[in-house]
């Protein structure tokens, strides 16, 4: 878990959490944190340092993997897709980003973009398909079947509705959205192509 106050852990499946302070000591706030899908290390991503930092020891150390992000962009989630290949959503004045990886965070590549002023890609959720689908501050959800290599339109919610968070329950196949607009809960069961 991670704050701008640093990162926990929790060794009691979120029972209890204990603070692990900042990355390196230092005064870096910790935007986003998430462990491989091998579990054999964790990226974070921070603010406003904007650099990625990579830990193969359960955070007890890091070091800089990449700057990923110029001065004013910000992260809004990192994901790892399968194997090598990671995800990181981003935003600033000018629009939301896409950054994607194949070598573990080493390198990165702008994806996808959208203009429009301030805002962010801020979920991402993999369905049992592999489709990968992403919520931006724009109204928007989009997809990719190619493991975020490719991007398109999947649904446009009410404009100025920002989709905070995306869930999937793989034992009912439906999606559930958390967005802006009156704070309310939206639920798919087609993969996100409708919503009510």
């Amino acid at each position: 878990m991670s704050d701008f106050n640093g990162f926990a852990n929790s060794n009691n499946i979120g029972l209890n959490w204990v603070s692990r302070g900042k990355i390196n000591n230092t005064d870096t706030q910790v935007a986003n944190l998430c462990a491989s899908l091998s579990s054999k290390f964790l990226l974070a991503s921070t603010i406003p340092t904007n650099k990625i930092y990579k830990s193969i020891d359960n955070g007890d150390n890091w070091a800089i993997l990449s700057t990923l992000l110029g001065s004013t962009t910000r992260s809004s989630f990192l994901f790892n897709v399968i194997d090598n290949i990671w995800l990181c959503g981003a935003g600033n004045a000018s629009g939301a980003f896409i950054y994607r990886s194949n070598d573990d965070g080493l390198t990165w590549s702008l994806v996808k973009s959208i203009g429009g002023g301030n805002g962010s890609f801020y979920s991402v959720v993999k369905l049992q398909s592999g489709r990968i689908i992403v919520g931006s501050a724009y109204s928007t959800i989009y997809y990719s079947d190619d493991l975020g290599l490719t991007w398109n339109l999947l649904y446009t919610f009410d404009s100025g509705t920002v989709i905070y968070s995306l869930c999937n329950n793989p034992i009912t196949n439906s999606l559930l959205a958390f967005v802006s607009t009156s704070l309310y809960i939206y639920r798919s069961m087609d993969g996100g192509i409708t919503w009510s």
